[in-house]
């Protein structure tokens, strides 16, 4: 406020110069006044639009919380009935939960019936083969008493059966008048024809090797582990190898022959092969059969993977035969770029285990043990029956086809057509020639612990004007022996990488 007195306590202007003075100073006042005025106006009106827009920013935020609200109150609701759902579920599964064991316990018990059915089921199929085959009922009572007695099948026991030509005569009987050896005694008879009595009498004096070598660590323990749930190429196969232990059979088995052949320890391929043998044998009685195997039919090569030079010459031999024999199959399986290894390795690293049906294979394993010198031919000669059986489908189709039927797709094969066929194939020069110059030879060795081992040197002698010659090593990438028994034929293999040996 100003101190200057206001109009009613001025003093009356004495002259007109003072009126004029005072009129110029009431001006004054009065613009004085109008801009307070102005101002007080422009500050109230910044201050309401300020509140206006506080005001507004308010009712956005009321909105804003109202609709949180709402959602809040949704999401409420949505979580109530989710707390009631859940409940519900639980007491659902927790039903299920009790009906799942008493299904588990039920399919237990149907599980076990079905393996005591299937136990009276061989049961009774052996009994009617021994009553189908008397000619067999001899040689099962021996194979008993062997084994309840310990008598070994080379004994005095096993004489009494006539001679081994009366043993051969018989098996040779069984193939003119049946699909090869009874299933029954198959086992037996695989274990008699490969002469494995004669091979464990000479290495295990004592009657302890075997247990010897599963008791020792293996260096390719984790690749048998690894293995060993793989080897079932079908549901039967997977089902007859969990009975009775075989799957800690099949694991031992490997185990002890890693630890008996330092040169091929453990190889994929043997696992089938194992597989196969336990199925009709006992633990240690298959393990003496694929030693006898390995030594006395010469498949060891099959299975070194330190040198897989005669793996190498043996399926590219193979490929000339296929390609001498099935020319057009031949010509159409190269137009669809298919390896000849894509299926050869299959075929003989697991002796057509995991590709061909178990009583095919059987079958094809009966000659294969009654031609102990003509082991290799054989499994020539049934891959080639393999073929001309497929021939007409392969011809008609493309790659993956191709690749599924040779590697997986033989579902049902016609025995004494593949047996028929195999026998009717004449192999080339250089096949045979090939097969009469393979040589193994069998190094001994003693452990430390005092358990026989033994190192096979798998060669290839070239004969030459029916004597043998020096020693060669197969190496695909030199002239030696590979170009000596496949050069002549089919001269882009020499040059040919087979990935995966």
């Amino acid at each position: 406020m100003s101190d200057a007195p206001t109009l009613s306590e001025r003093p009356i202007p004495a002259s007109i110069e003072e009126l004029v003075e005072r009129n110029n100073l009431l001006k004054a006042d009065q613009k004085g006044l109008r801009d307070q005025l102005q101002n007080t106006r422009v500050v109230v009106q910044e201050t309401c639009k300020g509140r206006d827009e506080q005001l507004r920013c308010v009712e956005l935020l009321a909105t804003e919380v109202e609709a949180i609200y709402k959602k809040l109150s949704l999401k409420q609701r949505e979580y109530e009935q989710f707390r009631t759902d859940l409940e519900v579920t639980s007491e659902v599964l927790a039903e299920k939960q009790a009906e799942d064991e008493v299904c588990q316990a039920r399919m237990a018990e149907l599980e076990q019936e079905r393996r005591h059915n299937e136990a009276c089921i061989r049961q009774l199929q052996r009994e009617c083969d021994i009553a189908a085959f008397p000619d067999w009922h001899q040689f099962d009572t021996m194979w008993r008493r062997r084994r309840d007695d310990g008598a070994t099948l080379s004994g005095a026991p096993f004489r009494t059966l006539a001679s081994a030509a009366a043993f051969r005569a018989l098996i040779e009987q069984s193939f003119s008048r049946h699909n090869g050896i009874p299933d029954a005694f198959r086992g037996p008879a695989w274990y008699t024809l490969a002469n494995a009595d004669e091979v464990r009498a000479q290495f295990d004096r004592n009657g302890k090797l075997y247990q010897g070598l599963i008791a020792r660590p293996s260096s390719v323990e984790h690749d048998i582990e690894k293995d060993v749930e793989r080897s079932f190429p079908n549901r039967e196969f997977r089902v007859r190898m969990h009975e009775h232990g075989r799957l800690q059979a099949l694991h031992n088995v490997l185990r002890a022959y890693a630890n008996w052949d330092q040169n091929v320890g453990y190889c994929q391929g043997l696992n089938f092969v194992v597989g196969m043998m336990l199925l009709y044998l006992d633990e240690e009685d298959a393990f003496w059969l694929l030693v006898s195997v390995m030594m006395r039919y010469k498949l060891v090569g099959l299975f070194q993977q330190k040198n897989s030079d005669f793996l190498y010459t043996f399926c590219s031999r193979f490929d000339v035969e296929f390609q001498s024999h099935f020319p057009l199959l031949f010509a159409h399986l190269e137009r669809m770029h298919v390896p000849f290894t894509l299926y050869t390795l299959e075929w003989f690293t697991t002796l057509f285990v995991y590709n061909l049906p178990r009583d095919t294979v059987a079958c094809i394993w009966d000659v294969l043990l009654h031609d102990q010198d003509g082991a290799l031919r054989v499994l020539f000669c049934q891959g080639l029956a393999v073929l001309k059986f497929v021939e007409g489908h392969l011809m008609a189709s493309k790659f993956e086809e191709i690749t599924t039927t040779l590697k997986r797709g033989i579902k049902r094969a016609p025995v004494r057509d593949l047996l028929s066929d195999a026998l009717a194939f004449k192999l080339l020069p250089e096949t045979s020639r090939m097969f009469s110059d393979i040589h193994v030879r069998w190094e001994v060795k003693t452990t430390g612990h005092g358990l026989v081992t033994v190192a096979p040197s798998f060669q290839i002698e070239r004969s030459s004007s029916g004597g043998h010659g020096n020693v060669a090593s197969v190496d695909p990438q030199s002239s030696s022996l590979y170009g000596y028994y496949l050069r002549p034929y089919v001269p882009q293999l020499a040059a040919m990488s087979l990935g995966g040996i």
